[in-house]
């Protein structure tokens, strides 16, 4: 099997969703959204660690910025909404990103892994 250069987001945040999850269905379908994928991302590191998967799991920050004015508002709206949903977002004009972005919503604790080598232990 040849492993190819590949990296899988284990991520909580989708894009700027939550406002739209909130808008659309409430608070309490947000928060059941929101806490289901913090689970997943416990879950599969439980279940690396419990196999002994090495599969170069590691923590990240998670981003989704813009360089556009019209989109800024979106971004702090959505920190908000995040935020009364019991998650810690921020709210940044800087990042990590190898290019300047004008806002972002930064998700901690999210995290990265390689998925062929994760799936490899499996077969």
């Amino acid at each position: 099997m040849q492993l190819g250069n590949t990296t899988a987001k284990i991520t909580s945040q989708h894009g700027l969703f939550y406002t739209y999850l909130m808008n659309t269905f409430g608070a309490d379908f947000a928060k059941s959204y929101l806490d289901a994928n913090e689970k997943a991302i416990s879950n599969i590191k439980e279940i690396i660690d419990c196999e002994n998967i090495d599969c170069d799991f590691e923590w990240q920050d998670n981003f989704v910025y813009t360089d556009l004015k019209e989109e800024e508002k979106k971004i702090k709206d959505e920190v908000e909404v995040v935020n009364s949903l019991g998650f810690n977002a921020e709210f940044v004009t800087r990042s990590s990103l190898p290019f300047p972005i004008l806002a972002g919503i930064r998700f901690p604790n999210q995290a990265q892994f390689h998925p062929l080598k994760y799936a490899k232990r499996f077969m």
